[in-house]
């Protein structure tokens, strides 16, 4: 599924992707981040994270709560799927810039308690 959907973009080299889910260079990376998913820096399923240091809680998803947000539940009353090809291809796109110029990826976030949880869509500092 992962490689099908990398496929349908022009920003992801395909054989490239195969070959790292295959050797396991990914796997610590994937480690790190459901070490984080395991904290409350995520509030909501999905909650991306990504290289760039932005993240988006419910891309494309607009909700309200039936009554006071935590007692009552969320009613979506907007869904774009499009934003996850938005935000795939742009993170690609940039993930490629970056190793083409040197400097990778940024890592991802540290586990909670080194830094407080960022608001959303926000880059995160230092």
């Amino acid at each position: 599924m992962i490689l099908a959907v990398a496929a349908e973009t022009a920003a992801i080299d395909v054989d490239a992707l195969a070959g790292a889910l295959d050797d396991g260079r990914a796997r610590q990376t994937l480690i790190d981040q459901y070490h984080i998913a395991r904290t409350d820096a995520v509030i909501c399923s999905p909650h991306l994270f990504l290289p760039d240091g932005t993240n988006h809680a419910n891309p494309g998803v607009e909700v309200h709560y039936t009554g006071e947000y935590g007692v009552g539940f969320p009613i979506a009353t907007a869904d774009d799927p499009s934003i996850y090809h938005d935000l795939l291809t742009r993170t690609a796109t940039e993930s490629r810039r970056a190793t083409t110029a040197g400097s990778g990826p940024t890592p991802p976030p540290p586990p909670r308690g080194s830094a407080p949880p960022r608001a959303v869509g926000t880059a995160r500092s230092g």
